[in-house]
């Protein structure tokens, strides 16, 4: 049965309130000086929550934005508990211009970045061709000695990762097996830890429109990936670009993306988690949902022997 709906309820869940503080964006006065915003993603599986968080701000030239190194959180929900990740060590932490894609492999906490960084030039190909980077973090080590794994990957395996913005939130994306996995227009990205990167065509069903595009936000859910899209529209009346915002179900196994119910609330979604298998926190620019999901979502392959 292919999943038509999610249903949900508005509340605060008490088990994730310290993720909810945690994800509010921080007032100017708050910041040090020369930095004016937070942004932050949440990523991660039942047993913990992962914020990722990236600290931006204006260098003396106009048009240059700097930023802090990446702020890495863990939360256990079941405990209530939570432990930030320091560079206590003095090994390589990314502190990057353009943040691509946040996921987590297996234990592995994997950032897709741009290639500007505060220690060196940008960097690129004696043609011009920017190259990018993807750092691996153990985010199950208790070693404070533990840092990043840095490795250079070509602009080809960013096609699906990127985010052009400077100093944009992290982009979430989802983990099939050994690989990342970008929902990305029509296009299904994988990116392994080797740098190689395959793409498999999104088959779109419902009443879908005809330009689907830019942000995703990703929440793994098992069977399926919940997809909620921001799509940027005009129409011929309209002075300006419109945006709507669309919440999809893709299918693994099939390779279709079926559009759902609507949020009730039409803020755009900055970051989503599952502290649990049928609950999915979902946090917008004012208001946190605890969203419900349809027990049919998940009994779609129980009968097959």
């Amino acid at each position: 049965m292919a999943p038509t709906c999610i249903t949900f309820r508005l509340t605060v869940d008490p088990t994730s309130a310290e993720i909810t503080a945690a994800t509010m964006v921080v007032g100017p006065s708050q910041l040090e000086l020369g930095y004016k915003s937070v942004r932050s993603c949440l990523v991660g599986g039942y047993n913990h929550t992962i914020q990722v968080s990236i600290t931006s701000g204006m260098t003396e030239h106009a048009l240059r934005s700097t930023t802090k190194p990446l702020e890495v959180r863990v939360f256990y929900p079941d405990t209530g508990h939570s432990r930030q990740i320091v560079n206590i060590g003095g090994g390589n932490w990314p502190e990057p211009r353009y943040c691509g894609s946040v996921g987590v492999v297996g234990g592995t906490l994997v950032v897709v970045s741009g290639f500007s960084y505060s220690d060196e030039t940008d960097r690129s190909r004696p043609d011009g061709t920017p190259i990018h980077d993807m750092w691996c973090l153990d985010i199950q080590s208790r070693d404070p000695n533990e840092t990043w794994r840095r490795q250079s990957i070509p602009f080809d395996a960013m096609w699906g990762f990127r985010n052009l913005t400077p100093a944009a939130a992290p982009v979430m994306v989802s983990s099939v097996g050994d690989s990342l996995m970008s929902l990305y227009s029509k296009q299904a990205y994988h990116l392994s830890f080797t740098g190689q990167i395959r793409q498999e065509a999104i088959t779109y069903v419902g009443k879908v429109p005809p330009h689907i595009s830019t942000t995703t936000i990703q929440v793994d859910i098992g069977l399926y990936i919940c997809m909620f899209k921001t799509e940027r529209y005009t129409r011929p009346t309209d002075e300006a670009n419109q945006w709507r915002h669309l919440v999809f179900m893709y299918d693994r196994v099939s390779g279709d993306a079926i559009l759902c119910e609507s949020l009730p609330f039409p803020e755009e979604v900055t970051c989503a988690c599952m502290p649990n298998p049928t609950t999915m926190i979902v946090v917008q620019e004012e208001r946190l949902l605890l969203v419900e999901l349809d027990p049919e979502l998940f009994n779609t392959y129980t009968d097959v022997d």
